[in-house]
């Protein structure tokens, strides 16, 4: 990941839940926060400034798997980090998830985990 990016894109199917995280993230990260409802806007969303995707897996349409495939086809080595986020964290999912995400971390989202991952970016 490169140094000069400063983003964290937040992308979830409820709008609420995005936007708390993302006010967290706001006040506890020095990043800019982009949150985004649903997969295809994270997809339109995401740009060369991103340090970190931040993706509901379970997202009707377009889902946080499909956005994290299509941002790796797109972007390749230099695409940026990305962190699952899953109502579903038994080892089976998280198993599944590891292949394709950076990290996986189950709802309700540990914010101090996550802060911690994003130090990274």
């Amino acid at each position: 990941m490169n140094a000069h990016r400063h983003t964290v894109l937040v992308a979830d199917d409820y709008a609420d839940s995005a936007q708390v995280l993302a006010t967290a993230l706001e006040l506890l990260t020095p990043y800019d926060i982009k949150c985004v409802t649903g997969g295809q806007a994270a997809v339109d969303a995401a740009d060369d400034d991103l340090c970190a995707c931040v993706l509901d897996v379970n997202m009707p349409g377009v889902d946080g798997i499909e956005v994290a495939r299509r941002l790796r086809d797109r972007l390749g080595e230099d695409r940026p980090m990305l962190v699952a986020v899953t109502g579903h964290p038994d080892s089976k999912d998280r198993a599944s998830l590891s292949g394709l995400f950076d990290y996986v971390l189950a709802k309700p989202v540990p914010i101090d985990s996550l802060v911690d991952l994003l130090a990274d970016c």
